[in-house]
C-alpha cells in the first residue's frame, strides 16, 4: 500500500522535473544578461546625448 521508489521514477512528471529546473536557471541567467546589456546601452546613450563633457586634465566641465 505504500509508495514504491520505482513508481515515482516511472511517473511522467518526474521525467521532466530536471528539464524544468534547467529551464528556470537558463531563464534567470538570460534575464540577468539582458538586463546587464540594456543598462550598458542606456549608460552609453546617456554619455552620448545627456551628460555634459568633462575635461580629462582637471575634472571640470567644459
Amino acid at each position: 500500500m505504500g509508495i514504491n521508489v520505482f513508481d515515482i521514477l516511472d511517473n511522467e512528471d518526474y521525467k521532466y522535473q530536471s528539464f524544468n529546473v534547467l529551464w528556470v536557471v537558463m531563464m534567470l541567467y538570460g534575464s540577468v544578461a539582458v538586463f546587464y546589456y540594456v543598462i550598458n546601452a542606456i549608460d552609453m546613450l546617456m554619455d552620448l546625448f545627456v551628460r555634459e563633457a568633462m575635461s580629462v586634465s582637471n575634472g571640470t566641465t567644459e
